[in-house]
């Protein structure tokens, strides 16, 4: 990139600054970078090759997840942060035994990441403290057949980078929105 875009002029600050983030920018304008720079930026001046997670970014489809994983990976590249993807799909017994073997950001379809939560021991979300969703609810077909029940553990801190930040960025408009 030689010029930000109007949204990471306006996001990649805020981020950096440990703020919660929430923003509209139609396709193309850069919202990966928006949230990936500041998130790598954070994370290396944390500890590095973490077990669990710091970073959970949830994509709603699973091409979206692979796009988003794609652009992670160039960004961190060099940095020893280690990315992955979990979606339906792949084999859930592959993606247990990468994630036995730690991860810094994790990328997920919220149905895969249920079903990861559910069946394993293997990963914990507790860490997290970059949270990274689309404002878009999800369908009940994006969370697998079964119910998903809570996405949260026992423990797992509540909000952003005092414990942890969300940056919530999408194409779409959300209606009207009011600071609280």
């Amino acid at each position: 990139y030689t010029t930000a875009t109007p949204i990471q002029e306006q996001a990649i600050p805020v981020a950096l600054a440990g703020r919660d983030v929430l923003g509209i920018a139609q396709t193309g304008t850069g919202k990966t970078a928006s949230f990936t720079l500041p998130m790598i930026t954070l994370l290396g001046r944390g500890r590095a090759r973490a077990r669990m997670p710091r970073s959970l970014v949830l994509a709603p489809t699973r091409e979206l997840a692979t796009q988003i994983a794609q652009n992670v990976e160039a960004f961190a590249r060099g940095t020893g942060i280690r990315v992955f993807r979990v979606v339906g799909g792949a084999s859930i017994n592959v993606q247990t035994d990468r994630l036995s073997r730690g991860v810094d950001v994790l990328i997920a379809t919220p149905g895969r990441l249920a079903d990861h939560l559910r069946s394993s021991n293997t990963f914990s979300i507790k860490k997290i403290r970059f949270l990274v969703s689309s404002p878009r609810p999800c369908r009940p077909q994006e969370l697998g057949s079964e119910p998903p029940g809570p996405m949260s553990e026992p423990g797992a801190p509540s909000h952003p980078f005092r414990k942890r930040m969300s940056v919530r960025l999408s194409s779409k408009t959300l209606g009207t929105v009011t600071r609280t």
